[in-house]
């Protein structure tokens, strides 16, 4: 029973600690996408973890979750997904290391040139 408490205790902290970690890439990221990805805007949201990302103005020929899961192989979440007001929309989950999470922006930011 006491090493059950203590396991959720230490699960807590741990998962705060991730969510505290990513708290500060939100601006890092918002910053360099605004730099380098013209065309896709990101809101920075304010108590979440999750980013959405505008890509209309790309103009893809399909969703962009599709673009940059097929250009640039990051997985992002397809704002279809969650409703036609969302097409053209990506969803990314920054709770990752930053060093990870600077390569999925590298390869967005490529994949969108190249194409």
């Amino acid at each position: 029973m006491l090493g059950q408490k203590r396991g959720r205790s230490r699960l807590s902290r741990c998962v705060a600690r991730r969510f505290r970690e990513s708290t500060g890439h939100r601006p890092k990221l918002a910053a360099r996408l605004a730099a380098e990805l013209p065309g896709v805007t990101m809101r920075v949201p304010e108590a979440t973890y999750l980013a959405w990302l505008d890509c209309r103005a790309l103009e893809l020929s399909c969703p962009a979750g599709q673009f940059f899961l097929d250009q640039a192989k990051a997985g992002l979440n397809f704002g279809e997904s969650f409703g036609a007001d969302y097409a053209g929309f990506a969803r990314l989950n920054f709770t990752t290391p930053a060093a990870i999470l600077r390569e999925i922006a590298r390869q967005m930011v490529e994949a969108v040139r190249r194409r």
